[in-house]
């Protein structure tokens, strides 16, 4: 079963969809998982795909829009900012931890693409998270400083390469044993 849900974020309303198991009981706990679109992405592409299939699994699923994105509210438009993307997980999963037939103690997120960055980011400050997956998962913040490397030598993208792998190493070497 789907049901269109608002969650109240900071004065935005995000859009989203709950997903339910078939045979969905709400005297009952199940497991809840967090599903994140990709950069650019919306609830009813990928992540919806997703949290419709693990609810068909047994898992109560949110599929929604981050802020600034598809029908969700926020200025500017289409805002691919880590920190916000981060922060919005977290008010997903506040939503969820006021539903009574959500264990929070069996909370979860997926990530998909970009989502799967922010997903990872997210667990690692937001404790009620106990499980993360990705599907082909990408940290943003790690991706920008290579783009700018290989944009800087777009006639060889190989230099560009080498360059980064050279400074990644050189990052690593000067951290204390």
């Amino acid at each position: 079963m789907q049901q269109r849900i608002q969650i109240p974020r900071n004065g935005i309303e995000l859009a989203g969809v709950l997903f339910t198991p078939e045979h969905f009981d709400k005297t009952k706990q199940f497991p809840a998982i967090v599903v994140v679109h990709p950069g650019g992405s919306v609830k009813e592409q990928t992540a919806g795909l997703y949290a419709g299939k693990l609810a068909e699994a047994g898992f109560v699923a949110v599929a929604y829009n981050a802020s600034h994105q598809g029908e969700s509210g926020g200025e500017p438009r289409f805002l691919e900012s880590p920190s916000v993307h981060v922060a919005v997980i977290r008010y997903v999963i506040d939503y969820l931890n006021n539903l009574p037939f959500v264990d929070n103690n069996c909370i979860g997120a997926l990530g998909i693409c970009a989502g799967g960055g922010y997903v990872d980011n997210a667990a690692q400050i937001d404790k009620r998270i106990k499980a993360v997956a990705n599907v082909s998962g990408i940290d943003i913040g790690w991706l920008r400083p290579l783009q700018k490397s290989l944009s800087s030598n777009s006639r060889n993208p190989n230099t560009g390469f080498r360059l980064f792998s050279f400074q990644i190493f050189t990052d690593f070497t000067q951290i204390p044993p």
